[in-house]
């Protein structure tokens, strides 16, 4: 007898002599627990098909005599332990491929279930849900919003555990204008109890299995909502983050932002072979406009130069708060602020502030590239920075000469 052609099947297959002899297994044979491979070969004795429940699934046998041997296929249904770890890991597989983890949810259900509607909902107030993910026979639409009142779902709310309703069209006018026979649904919550939403199911036959609907779909509303448990405290952190590199009063990024782009941005210069530039600028008479007119005019202009300079920023710059009055640009591409631009960047700087009622306010400008400071992040803050008070004492001297 040729056994090869047995195998590559997905189903066990095991060939026993006339004397009980085993004499082939398949892969799929071999990877059945040893004590569980024992039992059903023993089992195997005069029956064309019976089944055996095991502790890792359950069988279904099938015994054929060819050329006095009996050939054993052996098809698995897993149970309900196994199926249950099987969506787990199905759920997380499909969240990591892009997949929302509502329809992800409302996908895993309907292979597994088969019930005709399933819908995936997250409450919006005490009245109304948003149905996220919605199938029929397979299809996707949504999103949804529905009131809670006079449907089976608010049944669902109320409840602690699994629901299933029988003959619910019959209860329920939506569902009956649905065709619906039975109901199944959980409320999924996070880890301290607070209900975030619930799935529920629909189905216009009666033939559905309620333990393993039990089972599955309390699986995924536990993984639903410790999901969407961390995604909210991963946004929570980020947002902390965000927050902590801003600055509150300019609202563009901080010192400490620049601090860590300026080196990311160095390593990927570098790396690419490429240059940075950083130019520092600090606003010319500010400290006299906070003392002749207050800290709130003060603000103003800086919030003012803010807007201003980020408008002017490519999308390889970004603009930083650097201190008091101080702000510091940081560029991938240094020809378009270098040399005769700068010039340009600070005239037209200087006449928005001057059109907003900040006349006396000039701007005092110093740049450094990465290049020049022979690739050194200390030497390109200092020659940046040296340069800024450079310029700042040749305006001031032009602006003495020009009234003398």
């Amino acid at each position: 007898m040729a056994y090869e052609v047995f195998d590559h099947l997905s189903d066990a297959v095991a060939i026993l002599a006339p004397d009980r002899r085993l004499v082939y297994l398949n892969q799929s044979a071999l990877d059945i627990p040893r004590e569980e491979l024992s039992v059903i070969l023993a089992s195997a004795k005069g029956q064309s098909k019976f089944e055996l429940a095991l502790s890792s699934r359950n069988w279904t046998i099938f015994t054929y005599a060819q050329e006095g041997m009996t050939i054993l296929i052996c098809k698995a249904e897993l149970g309900l332990d196994q199926r249950a770890q099987r969506v787990k890991t199905q759920f997380s597989n499909q969240i990591q491929n892009g997949i929302t983890p509502p329809e992800a949810a409302a996908r895993l259900l309907y292979q597994e279930l088969g019930w005709k509607w399933i819908a995936v909902a997250h409450y919006l107030d005490d009245d109304r849900f948003e149905v996220d993910a919605f199938l029929e026979d397979g299809t996707l639409y949504g999103p949804l919003i529905l009131d809670i009142a006079d449907t089976p779902c608010e049944v669902v709310r109320e409840a602690e555990n699994f629901v299933y309703l029988n003959n619910v069209g019959k209860r329920f006018k939506s569902a009956g204008e649905l065709g619906a026979q039975n109901y199944a649904g959980l409320v999924y919550r996070s880890s301290c109890g607070e209900e975030i939403g619930h799935i529920y199911m629909l189905n216009d036959s009666e033939e559905v299995d309620i333990t393993a609907t039990s089972c599955i779909l309390g699986v995924l509303c536990t993984e639903l909502g410790i999901f969407l448990e961390l995604e909210s405290a991963k946004q929570a952190l980020e947002t902390s983050r965000e927050i902590s590199l801003t600055d509150p009063l300019t609202t563009i990024a901080n010192r400490r932002a620049f601090d860590e782009d300026l080196q990311s941005g160095l390593d990927t210069a570098n790396k690419n072979g490429d240059d940075a530039v950083i130019i520092f600028f600090d606003l010319d008479g500010f400290k006299l406009l906070n003392d002749a007119y207050g800290h709130e005019v003060g603000d103003q202009a800086l919030i003012k130069t803010a807007e201003k300079a980020r408008d002017l920023c490519s999308k390889n710059c970004k603009i930083y708060r650097y201190g008091g009055d101080e702000f510091v640009i940081l560029s991938t591409a240094p020809e378009r602020w270098y040399r005769d631009l700068l010039e340009d960047k600070r005239s037209m700087l200087e006449a928005y502030l001057s059109a907003q009622g900040f006349r006396n306010l000039g701007v005092s400008i110093g740049a450094a590239t990465y290049h020049e400071a022979q690739s050194n992040k200390e030497n390109m803050l200092r020659l940046a920075d040296k340069r800024m008070y450079e310029d700042k004492r040749e305006r001031k001297q032009t602006s003495k000469n020009e009234v003398a």
